[in-house]
């Protein structure tokens, strides 16, 4: 049940995650919350912004002073950057939480702690670093940190978010008891389906506390996508969050813009969210039309079968935003560890995909 999942407490640095960032809304800071461009990355950020800048507003009769930010996937890339960093002071930040990103930054967090005088709060649930240790000088809020994991280590970014909200909570003498009506449960739902977790413990219940507070229709931007996507909401099940809703989110973060499908989810305009709705389920169509020519390029490439022990394929006319969905395609035809690359000059970036038993980031 809900009230079996273990408390933030359970959770690494987060409830000094929690005063930090209670305190910074006390004392007028500007934050900022730093997501990632897949869906968990834009749930968790939707999931925290929501809460500080509603939920806390209306608690303490103040504006929140708390942007939602989400880097560029082509020219950025993955997670904290200089650039992106760079991105969040323009915006006037002077803590930067950290969603679904931020684990492996510990030099570039403390360059710009020190340089620039930001304050962070990481938060995160990928593989930590082997060399993390207790020596942190800002809070990292992970399921996984050694010697202190969380009861369940495999929960996905927008997780641990909505377990960051119920530490803020607390700070601020709110409900923090997690129940079916605990705003943003949904939005883990659709997160833990579509990062994949394994949905026992934990991401089991969330995932069927969050369907039923999707049926509810509370969410007018997940409404407006279910009816694009021509659904009904009493029909939702996992299957559809999986395969129909996540893709369209994900869509945004490959090849459209990201911040978009925040707005979607916690916009209460419906003109709005029928606008970005359209503009997602259009970008998703795109998406599965260049992902399957760069597929059949590939195979072109390769032939049918093949005898080789890895493959490798690069072109410089693919999406970067899709490399990693050829690679898996690629790897469910061929069962060979999968590298795909898109060509840019003299440099390739790329994605890859393994089979069980190899490693790629070992064999890398």
């Amino acid at each position: 049940s809900l009230g079996d999942i273990p408390s933030f407490e359970y959770m690494h640095d987060c409830k000094s995650a929690g005063r930090i960032i209670a305190d910074a809304v006390k004392e007028g800071k500007k934050i900022v919350i730093h997501g990632d461009f897949d869906a968990d990355g834009i749930c968790a950020v939707s999931i925290l912004w929501e809460f500080l800048y509603k939920e806390v507003s209306k608690k303490l009769g103040i504006d929140v002073d708390v942007l939602p930010y989400i880097p560029s996937r082509v020219d950025q890339g993955y997670g904290l950057t200089p650039s992106s960093l760079d991105d969040v002071i323009e915006l006037g930040a002077q803590l930067v939480v950290s969603v679904d990103c931020g684990v492996r930054d510990r030099e570039l967090v403390n360059r710009y702690r020190k340089e620039k005088g930001l304050e962070f709060v990481i938060t995160d649930h990928h593989q930590p670093p082997v060399d993390l240790d207790d020596t942190l000088e800002y809070p990292l809020v992970h399921p996984m940190y050694p010697q202190h994991e969380y009861p369940f280590k495999n929960v996905c970014g927008a997780y641990v978010a909505f377990l960051l909200v119920q530490a803020i909570k607390h700070e601020l003498k709110m409900d923090e008891n997690i129940s079916a009506d605990t705003r943003g449960l949904d939005l883990v739902a659709l997160a833990t389906v579509t990062d994949l977790m394994p949905l026992v413990g934990v991401n089991r219940t969330v995932v069927k506390y969050g369907i039923e507070q999707i049926k509810k229709g509370e969410r007018v931007g997940l409404n407006e996508l279910i009816k694009v996507s021509g659904l009904n909401l009493g029909d939702i099940e996992g299957y559809h969050l999986g395969y129909i809703l996540g893709p369209r989110i994900n869509a945004a973060g490959r090849i459209g813009s990201p911040i978009d499908a925040v707005k979607l989810l916690v916009s209460d305009n419906s003109k709005v969210c029928v606008r970005i709705a359209d503009i997602l389920n259009e970008t998703n169509f795109e998406r599965q039309y260049i992902t399957e020519t760069g597929f059949n390029e590939a195979v072109d490439i390769i032939g049918e079968s093949t005898e080789e022990k890895i493959i490798f394929v690069a072109n410089k006319d693919w999406h970067e935003g899709i490399v990693g969905l050829i690679a898996g395609k690629l790897n469910e035809k061929y069962h060979r560890p999968t590298l795909v690359g898109k060509r840019d000059g003299n440099v390739a970036k790329g994605s890859a995909r393994s089979i069980p038993g190899i490693t790629i980031t070992e064999a890398l």
